[in-house]
C-alpha cells in the first residue's frame, strides 16, 4: 500500500474525512477503495464507491469497471455498467483496445454486459 493512500485511510479513520486532496484524484480514491475493503471498513468502501460513481465519464469507466469487477465492489460495477450499454457509449468503447484487453481479462463482464443490453 502506498504510503499517501495509508496516510488518507489514518485520517479518515480518525476524522471520517478524507483529506483535501484525496478527492480529487481518481486513482487515489480507487487505491483507498481497496484498501478499505482489505481492512473491512465499511463507511470508507461506501464513501470511495459513492465518489468514483459521480466521477463516471468515458475517460475512466472501464478502468473503473475492471476495479469493480476485481474487488466485487457491485454498486461501482452496476453504475459503469449502466453507463457502458448506453447505445452511443457502448459503440465508442467497443472499439477501443482497452475494451478489448478488459474482456479477455474478465470474461463474465461480456456476460454482465450482454444481459444489460438485453434488458435495456
Amino acid at each position: 500500500m502506498k504510503s499517501q493512500v495509508f496516510k488518507a485511510l489514518l485520517h479518515f479513520l480518525y476524522t471520517y474525512s478524507l483529506p483535501y486532496d484525496a478527492d480529487t484524484d481518481t486513482n487515489m480514491i480507487q487505491h483507498l477503495l481497496v484498501a478499505a475493503d482489505q481492512y473491512a471498513i465499511e463507511g470508507l468502501i461506501m464513501k470511495c464507491e459513492n465518489m468514483l460513481i459521480e466521477k463516471i465519464s468515458l475517460d475512466v469507466v472501464l478502468g473503473f469497471l475492471k476495479c469493480a469487477e476485481r474487488h466485487n465492489f457491485n454498486k461501482l460495477k452496476d453504475a459503469c455498467l449502466e453507463m457502458v450499454v448506453q447505445h452511443e457509449n457502448f459503440i465508442e468503447l467497443v472499439l477501443t483496445e482497452e475494451y478489448n484487453v478488459m474482456i479477455q481479462e474478465f470474461p463474465s463482464l461480456l456476460v454482465d454486459l450482454r444481459a444489460r443490453i438485453i434488458r435495456s
